[in-house]
């Protein structure tokens, strides 16, 4: 079994954002737990899915810190304008 532990690139919704992060593999299994989460939230309106993250978020290779977007009302204007468009997100993605 080969297991590739290269940093990959990620998608973050962070600060009204949406931006290209590098992250190890361990952060980037984390930013898969905070996108759940937002997609639960979008899909119920429950902002309950987003309490674990509040005033978190994570470090990129470089160490610049992107903290995770909660803020219900932020969340949804994204999604307004399909910044969440999580298809397109990951299909931009190399």
């Amino acid at each position: 079994m080969i297991f590739d532990l290269r940093p990959q690139s990620f998608w973050i919704a962070s600060q009204g954002k949406v931006v290209a992060v590098t992250l190890t593999n361990d952060e980037g299994s984390l930013l898969s737990s905070y996108w759940r989460a937002v997609n639960r939230f979008l899909e119920t309106n429950d902002d309950e899915h987003l309490f674990p993250f509040e005033g978190d978020g994570l470090y990129d290779v470089k160490g610049r810190y992107h903290p995770y977007e909660t803020r219900p009302n932020v969340l949804r204007k994204m999604e307004a304008v399909d910044d969440l468009n999580f298809i397109e997100i990951y299909a931009d993605v190399q």
